[in-house]
Protein backbone atom coordinates (compact mmCIF):
# COMPACT_ATOMS: atom_id res chain seq x y z
CA UNK A 1 0.00 0.00 0.00
CA UNK A 2 0.96 3.66 -0.07
CA UNK A 3 1.87 5.99 2.72
CA UNK A 4 3.49 8.81 3.32
CA UNK A 5 6.54 7.55 5.69
CA UNK A 6 9.05 9.98 7.72
CA UNK A 7 12.96 8.46 8.11
CA UNK A 8 14.13 11.26 9.57
CA UNK A 9 13.19 14.37 11.49
CA UNK A 10 12.78 17.39 9.83
CA UNK A 11 10.98 20.20 7.76
CA UNK A 12 8.07 18.86 5.62
CA UNK A 13 10.94 17.77 2.64
CA UNK A 14 10.70 14.34 5.38
CA UNK A 15 7.69 13.45 4.21
CA UNK A 16 7.82 10.52 1.61
CA UNK A 17 5.33 8.61 -0.14
CA UNK A 18 6.32 5.14 -0.47
CA UNK A 19 5.18 1.09 -0.90
CA UNK A 20 5.04 -0.54 2.94
CA UNK A 21 3.30 -3.40 4.02
CA UNK A 22 -0.06 -3.59 4.34
CA UNK A 23 -0.44 -3.32 8.30
CA UNK A 24 -2.63 -6.26 10.13
CA UNK A 25 -5.03 -6.08 13.07
CA UNK A 26 -5.22 -7.69 16.42
CA UNK A 27 -7.67 -9.72 17.97
CA UNK A 28 -9.63 -6.45 19.15
CA UNK A 29 -8.66 -3.96 16.10
CA UNK A 30 -10.20 -3.57 12.62
CA UNK A 31 -8.60 -2.68 9.39
CA UNK A 32 -10.08 -0.10 7.49
CA UNK A 33 -9.66 1.62 4.28
CA UNK A 34 -8.94 5.36 4.56
CA UNK A 35 -10.85 7.59 2.22
CA UNK A 36 -9.91 11.17 4.74
CA UNK A 37 -7.30 11.89 7.58
CA UNK A 38 -6.87 15.06 9.44
CA UNK A 39 -4.02 17.39 9.16
CA UNK A 40 -3.14 18.40 12.96
CA UNK A 41 -0.82 20.16 14.15
CA UNK A 42 0.78 17.52 16.49
CA UNK A 43 1.52 15.48 13.09
CA UNK A 44 3.46 18.46 12.28
CA UNK A 45 5.33 18.66 15.88
CA UNK A 46 5.71 14.63 15.37
CA UNK A 47 7.60 14.90 12.29
CA UNK A 48 9.78 17.57 13.84
CA UNK A 49 10.51 15.27 16.48
CA UNK A 50 8.80 16.77 18.94
CA UNK A 51 6.31 14.21 19.58
CA UNK A 52 7.22 10.94 18.00
CA UNK A 53 10.91 9.91 18.77
CA UNK A 54 11.40 7.55 16.99
CA UNK A 55 11.82 7.24 12.84
CA UNK A 56 11.18 5.82 10.59
CA UNK A 57 6.74 6.55 11.00
CA UNK A 58 3.80 7.05 9.54
CA UNK A 59 2.07 10.28 10.35
CA UNK A 60 -1.29 10.43 11.65
CA UNK A 61 -3.75 10.05 14.32
CA UNK A 62 -7.55 10.00 12.75
CA UNK A 63 -9.26 8.84 10.18
CA UNK A 64 -12.67 7.95 8.38
CA UNK A 65 -13.14 4.99 5.93
CA UNK A 66 -14.57 1.99 5.28
CA UNK A 67 -13.68 -1.63 7.06
CA UNK A 68 -11.96 -4.29 5.41
CA UNK A 69 -10.74 -6.88 8.09
CA UNK A 70 -11.81 -7.41 11.67
CA UNK A 71 -10.23 -9.04 14.50
CA UNK A 72 -11.25 -12.37 16.29
CA UNK A 73 -12.76 -10.83 19.20
CA UNK A 74 -14.84 -7.64 17.44
CA UNK A 75 -18.32 -8.09 17.78
CA UNK A 76 -19.72 -4.60 17.55
CA UNK A 77 -18.30 -3.85 14.30
CA UNK A 78 -18.65 -5.52 10.79
CA UNK A 79 -16.58 -5.33 7.51
CA UNK A 80 -18.20 -2.70 4.73
CA UNK A 81 -19.20 -0.58 7.69
CA UNK A 82 -18.40 3.34 7.18
CA UNK A 83 -16.28 4.34 10.33
CA UNK A 84 -13.99 7.04 11.92
CA UNK A 85 -11.30 5.87 14.54
CA UNK A 86 -8.15 7.18 16.60
CA UNK A 87 -6.09 5.29 14.31
CA UNK A 88 -3.12 2.71 15.87
CA UNK A 89 -1.17 2.69 13.06
CA UNK A 90 -0.02 6.58 10.91
CA UNK A 91 -3.15 7.21 9.13
CA UNK A 92 -1.20 8.94 5.92
CA UNK A 93 -1.55 5.52 4.24
CA UNK A 94 -3.98 4.12 2.31
CA UNK A 95 -4.87 1.46 5.06
CA UNK A 96 -4.90 1.62 8.83
CA UNK A 97 -5.51 -0.46 11.82
CA UNK A 98 -7.51 1.14 14.85
CA UNK A 99 -8.67 -0.53 18.22
CA UNK A 100 -12.65 -1.53 17.86
CA UNK A 101 -12.80 0.76 21.21
CA UNK A 102 -11.86 3.58 19.12
CA UNK A 103 -13.60 3.20 15.88
CA UNK A 104 -17.00 4.85 15.63
CA UNK A 105 -19.81 4.15 13.13
CA UNK A 106 -20.59 7.12 10.62
CA UNK A 107 -24.21 8.42 10.97
CA UNK A 108 -26.19 8.85 7.68
CA UNK A 109 -26.16 12.70 8.37
CA UNK A 110 -22.29 13.00 8.40
CA UNK A 111 -20.07 11.76 5.43
CA UNK A 112 -16.68 10.96 5.26
CA UNK A 113 -15.12 14.20 4.74
CA UNK A 114 -16.65 15.57 8.27
CA UNK A 115 -15.98 12.29 9.91
CA UNK A 116 -12.22 12.51 8.93
CA UNK A 117 -12.18 16.18 10.61
CA UNK A 118 -13.67 15.93 13.58
CA UNK A 119 -12.22 13.40 15.96
CA UNK A 120 -9.11 14.90 17.61
CA UNK A 121 -10.26 18.95 16.76
CA UNK A 122 -13.96 18.12 18.10
CA UNK A 123 -12.25 15.95 21.24
CA UNK A 124 -9.74 18.49 22.19
CA UNK A 125 -11.90 21.63 21.76
CA UNK A 126 -14.85 19.92 23.92
CA UNK A 127 -12.57 19.33 26.92
CA UNK A 128 -10.58 22.02 26.49
CA UNK A 129 -14.26 24.43 26.72
CA UNK A 130 -16.62 22.09 29.27
CA UNK A 131 -14.08 19.41 31.15
CA UNK A 132 -11.06 21.76 31.66
CA UNK A 133 -12.04 25.51 31.29
CA UNK A 134 -15.31 25.33 32.53
CA UNK A 135 -16.73 28.25 30.60
CA UNK A 136 -19.64 29.78 31.92
CA UNK A 137 -22.20 32.08 31.02
CA UNK A 138 -21.22 35.42 31.27
CA UNK A 139 -17.73 34.87 31.14
CA UNK A 140 -14.81 36.22 28.65
CA UNK A 141 -12.55 34.59 26.74
CA UNK A 142 -9.89 34.92 24.64
CA UNK A 143 -8.81 32.01 21.95
CA UNK A 144 -5.88 31.62 20.34
CA UNK A 145 -5.57 30.40 16.67
CA UNK A 146 -9.19 31.11 16.29
CA UNK A 147 -9.46 30.22 12.90
CA UNK A 148 -8.10 26.86 13.16
CA UNK A 149 -9.57 23.64 13.37
CA UNK A 150 -10.02 23.71 17.40
CA UNK A 151 -10.11 27.33 17.47
CA UNK A 152 -13.37 27.74 15.05
CA UNK A 153 -15.00 24.70 17.20
CA UNK A 154 -13.99 26.55 20.73
CA UNK A 155 -15.99 29.53 19.43
CA UNK A 156 -18.70 27.65 19.08
CA UNK A 157 -18.74 25.70 22.39
CA UNK A 158 -17.83 28.64 24.03
CA UNK A 159 -20.80 30.46 22.38
CA UNK A 160 -23.14 27.51 23.67
CA UNK A 161 -22.02 27.69 26.67
CA UNK A 162 -23.07 31.49 27.31
CA UNK A 163 -19.69 33.17 27.00
CA UNK A 164 -20.81 36.54 26.68
CA UNK A 165 -17.45 38.23 24.77
CA UNK A 166 -15.17 36.13 22.58
CA UNK A 167 -12.26 37.25 21.76
CA UNK A 168 -10.55 35.65 18.77
CA UNK A 169 -6.68 35.79 17.75
CA UNK A 170 -5.76 35.53 13.85
CA UNK A 171 -2.52 35.98 12.06
CA UNK A 172 -3.98 37.82 8.85
CA UNK A 173 -6.79 40.02 7.90
CA UNK A 174 -8.63 37.21 6.21
CA UNK A 175 -9.26 35.20 9.27
CA UNK A 176 -10.74 37.91 10.63
CA UNK A 177 -14.62 37.65 9.35
CA UNK A 178 -14.71 34.06 8.97
CA UNK A 179 -14.29 34.10 12.99
CA UNK A 180 -16.41 36.53 13.19
CA UNK A 181 -19.05 34.69 11.42
CA UNK A 182 -18.49 31.57 14.14
CA UNK A 183 -19.63 33.88 16.81
CA UNK A 184 -16.74 35.81 17.79
CA UNK A 185 -17.50 39.42 19.13
CA UNK A 186 -13.72 40.73 18.33
CA UNK A 187 -10.86 39.14 16.24
CA UNK A 188 -7.32 40.43 17.12
CA UNK A 189 -4.93 39.96 14.28
CA UNK A 190 -1.78 39.72 16.47
CA UNK A 191 1.31 40.46 13.80
CA UNK A 192 -0.76 44.27 13.43
CA UNK A 193 -1.11 44.88 17.45
CA UNK A 194 -0.84 43.74 20.81
CA UNK A 195 -3.46 41.20 21.87
CA UNK A 196 -2.94 41.78 25.23
CA UNK A 197 -3.08 45.49 25.32
CA UNK A 198 -6.05 45.55 22.66
CA UNK A 199 -7.67 42.85 25.45
CA UNK A 200 -7.17 45.33 27.93
CA UNK A 201 -9.02 47.36 25.98
CA UNK A 202 -12.11 45.51 24.99
CA UNK A 203 -12.48 44.70 28.54
CA UNK A 204 -12.29 48.11 30.72
CA UNK A 205 -8.92 47.17 31.99
CA UNK A 206 -10.53 43.55 33.87
CA UNK A 207 -8.91 40.93 31.25
CA UNK A 208 -10.57 38.13 30.14
CA UNK A 209 -11.77 35.20 32.43
CA UNK A 210 -10.23 32.37 30.38
CA UNK A 211 -7.48 31.60 28.00
CA UNK A 212 -7.30 28.92 25.53
CA UNK A 213 -3.72 28.76 24.64
CA UNK A 214 -2.35 26.37 21.78
CA UNK A 215 0.65 28.32 21.02
CA UNK A 216 2.27 28.73 24.14
CA UNK A 217 5.92 30.71 24.66
CA UNK A 218 5.89 34.41 24.39
CA UNK A 219 1.82 34.26 24.09
CA UNK A 220 1.33 32.44 27.05
CA UNK A 221 3.49 35.07 28.88
CA UNK A 222 1.56 37.95 27.83
CA UNK A 223 -1.52 36.54 27.67
CA UNK A 224 -0.91 36.46 31.45
CA UNK A 225 -0.91 40.53 31.02
CA UNK A 226 -4.69 40.59 30.42
CA UNK A 227 -6.22 37.41 32.45
CA UNK A 228 -8.75 38.51 35.05
CA UNK A 229 -8.86 37.85 38.36
CA UNK A 230 -9.69 34.26 39.16
CA UNK A 231 -8.97 33.90 35.42
CA UNK A 232 -7.31 30.69 34.07
CA UNK A 233 -5.37 30.01 30.60
CA UNK A 234 -5.86 26.34 29.44
CA UNK A 235 -2.61 25.57 27.75
CA UNK A 236 -2.93 22.68 24.96
CA UNK A 237 -0.37 22.99 22.44
CA UNK A 238 3.22 24.15 21.86
CA UNK A 239 2.43 25.53 18.31
CA UNK A 240 5.11 28.31 19.07
CA UNK A 241 7.64 25.91 19.55
CA UNK A 242 8.63 27.38 22.98
CA UNK A 243 7.27 26.66 26.68
CA UNK A 244 5.84 30.00 28.59
CA UNK A 245 7.49 30.64 32.07
CA UNK A 246 5.14 32.03 34.73
CA UNK A 247 6.44 33.39 38.66
CA UNK A 248 4.21 32.32 41.40
CA UNK A 249 3.82 36.23 42.15
CA UNK A 250 1.53 36.22 38.68
CA UNK A 251 -1.02 34.08 40.39
CA UNK A 252 -1.68 33.77 44.09
CA UNK A 253 -2.64 37.81 43.94
CA UNK A 254 -5.08 37.69 41.46
CA UNK A 255 -6.19 33.69 42.16
CA UNK A 256 -5.33 33.25 38.77
CA UNK A 257 -4.99 29.57 37.38
CA UNK A 258 -2.66 27.35 34.63
CA UNK A 259 -4.18 24.71 33.57
CA UNK A 260 -2.82 21.94 30.61
CA UNK A 261 -4.36 19.62 28.89
CA UNK A 262 -3.24 16.62 26.39
CA UNK A 263 -5.75 14.06 24.68
CA UNK A 264 -3.49 11.64 25.36
CA UNK A 265 -4.56 11.33 28.91
CA UNK A 266 -7.75 11.01 28.36
CA UNK A 267 -9.11 7.27 29.04
CA UNK A 268 -11.07 5.63 26.73
CA UNK A 269 -14.33 5.87 28.27
CA UNK A 270 -14.26 9.34 28.28
CA UNK A 271 -12.65 9.73 24.70
CA UNK A 272 -16.26 7.60 23.45
CA UNK A 273 -18.41 9.73 25.76
CA UNK A 274 -16.88 13.09 24.46
CA UNK A 275 -17.04 11.45 20.76
CA UNK A 276 -20.66 10.50 21.31
CA UNK A 277 -21.64 14.36 22.70
CA UNK A 278 -19.83 15.60 19.64
CA UNK A 279 -21.69 13.86 17.14
CA UNK A 280 -24.60 14.91 18.56
CA UNK A 281 -23.70 18.02 19.09
CA UNK A 282 -23.33 18.28 14.86
CA UNK A 283 -26.31 16.50 13.99
CA UNK A 284 -28.55 19.29 16.18
CA UNK A 285 -26.84 21.76 14.58
CA UNK A 286 -25.00 23.61 17.29
CA UNK A 287 -21.61 22.86 15.87
CA UNK A 288 -20.16 22.77 12.99
CA UNK A 289 -16.83 22.04 11.23
CA UNK A 290 -15.25 23.85 8.62
CA UNK A 291 -13.20 22.44 5.98
CA UNK A 292 -10.91 24.92 4.72
CA UNK A 293 -8.91 22.43 2.42
CA UNK A 294 -8.14 18.93 0.79
CA UNK A 295 -5.29 17.44 -0.37
CA UNK A 296 -3.97 14.43 -1.94
CA UNK A 297 -1.71 12.10 -0.20
CA UNK A 298 0.82 12.53 -2.33
CA UNK A 299 0.85 16.35 -1.34
CA UNK A 300 1.52 15.86 2.31
CA UNK A 301 4.44 17.74 1.68
CA UNK A 302 1.99 20.99 0.82
CA UNK A 303 -0.54 20.16 3.72
CA UNK A 304 2.32 20.61 6.10
CA UNK A 305 3.51 23.76 4.26
CA UNK A 306 -0.28 24.72 4.29
CA UNK A 307 -1.27 24.63 7.80
CA UNK A 308 2.54 25.10 9.46
CA UNK A 309 2.76 28.77 7.71
CA UNK A 310 -1.01 29.55 9.85
CA UNK A 311 -2.64 29.68 6.65
CA UNK A 312 -5.30 27.15 7.25
CA UNK A 313 -8.78 27.79 7.86
CA UNK A 314 -10.55 25.67 9.74
CA UNK A 315 -9.75 21.83 9.43
CA UNK A 316 -7.02 20.09 6.28
CA UNK A 317 -7.82 17.33 5.49
CA UNK A 318 -5.93 14.96 2.89
CA UNK A 319 -8.04 12.62 0.73
CA UNK A 320 -7.35 8.97 -0.59
CA UNK A 321 -7.78 8.77 -3.93
CA UNK A 322 -9.60 6.00 -5.48
CA UNK A 323 -10.93 5.33 -1.69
Amino acid sequence: MKAIVVSKHGGPEELNLRDVPEPVPGPDQVLIRVVTTGVNFADIMSRQGRFQKNVPFIPGTDVSGVIEQIGENVSNLQVGQHVMAFSATGSYAEKVVADSSMTFHIPESIDFDLAGAMLVVGTTAYNIVMNVAKIKKGESVLIHAAAGGVGSTAIQLAKLQGATKIIGTVGSNDKIQFVKDLGADEVINYREENFAERVLSLTDGKGVDVILDSVSGDVFEQGLNCLAIRGRIVVYSHAGGRSGTVTTSQLNPGSRSILGYSMRNNSPEETIQTVNIVIKLIQNGDIRFIIGKKFDLSQAYEAHQWVENRQNIGKTLIKIKNA
